[in-house]
């Protein structure tokens, strides 16, 4: 489960597949080297064949196509109960950043009872910041769809906290099983 480099777009990745993991050394999506680094703390990378979740076939359509890669939405970071937090470190306080984050949750041919929810927050220097998002409920996404296809959440204008760090936090809300996910993330500096 990791998304080759460059994609079919031209851009590079950063695939982050360990469960509790640091993923150092990240580049931009032209293969640059950033500085930062991602940290996990009670995350499980996963991916659809393997965990059985995620888009393992179908399609996304994003507005934003450097997220619209399959092995991207394929895959990803996942909780099944409480919540998990991303760290990403190595950040310049006087700059502005932005996350667009999508996730999504099939559930196969199971019979879908409920909508479920990922909750997003972001704590930065500049204040704390939630969105909801719907990544699994009866045709949530296009027609007959029970995932996520289409949506994304956008957190803009951030700022570094004291440590040089913005802070990511997922947490399942309603659903089957509470679960929350994080497919894809685009970070922006």
């Amino acid at each position: 489960y990791l998304t080759a480099s460059p994609d079919t777009n031209g851009n590079y990745w950063n695939n982050y597949k360990t469960n509790n993991g640091t993923l150092s050394n990240l580049v931009f999506t032209d293969n640059s080297t950033t500085g930062f680094a991602l940290a996990g703390v009670n995350t499980t990378a996963g991916a659809a064949g393997s965990a059985g979740w995620g888009i393992a076939n179908g399609t996304v359509n994003l507005s934003n196509a450097n997220l619209n890669i399959f092995s991207a939405y394929t895959d990803g970071i996942y909780v099944f109960s409480g919540n998990s937090t991303l760290t990403i470190s190595g950040l310049d306080p006087s700059k502005k950043y932005s996350f667009e984050l999508f996730g999504s949750r099939s559930r196969g041919n199971a019979t879908v009872t409920s909508t479920q929810l990922t909750l997003y927050s972001v704590t930065a220097g500049n204040g704390n910041f939630t969105q909801n998002l719907t990544t699994t409920g009866y045709n949530s996404g296009s027609a007959g769809a029970n995932y996520n296809t289409s949506n994304s959440v956008v957190f803009a204008n951030l700022f570094a906290d004291s440590s040089n760090q913005i802070k990511l936090r997922l947490e399942g809300s309603g659903g089957q099983t509470n679960g929350a996910y994080l497919n894809a993330m685009q970070f922006l500096s």
